[in-house]
This record gives structure tokens, sequence and C-alpha cells, in this order.
């Protein structure tokens, strides 16, 4: 019985580390995401004034 305890923990262990890794990668997504949107944005509105300047 404290054999098939040890095995439960380990598996829940297991478990944890997996849904702290799949966290990670979530929020490591949204950060690229939010800074290629960002970049882009950027980029359009230097664009618009680089426009406004040559007129």
């Amino acid at each position: 019985m404290l054999r098939l305890l040890r095995i439960v923990h380990k598996l829940q262990s297991g478990a944890s580390l997996v849904e702290y890794g799949l966290l990670v990668l979530l929020i490591a997504l949204v950060a690229i995401l939010a800074v290629t949107f960002a970049g882009n944005q950027t980029s359009l509105l230097y664009s618009d004034i680089a426009s406004a300047v040559d007129r």
C-alpha cells in the first residue's frame, strides 16, 4: 500500500511539472505575439511619420 502511495505521489509530481511547462509555453507564446504586434504597429507609425515629413 505504501508503495502505491509513493507511485501516485511521483505521478502527481510529474503532472504538475508538465502543467508548469505548458504554462511557461503559453506565457512565452503570448509575449512573442504581443512583441510582434507592437513591432508592427510601431513600424506603421514610423512609416506614417516619415510620409508626413516628406510632404
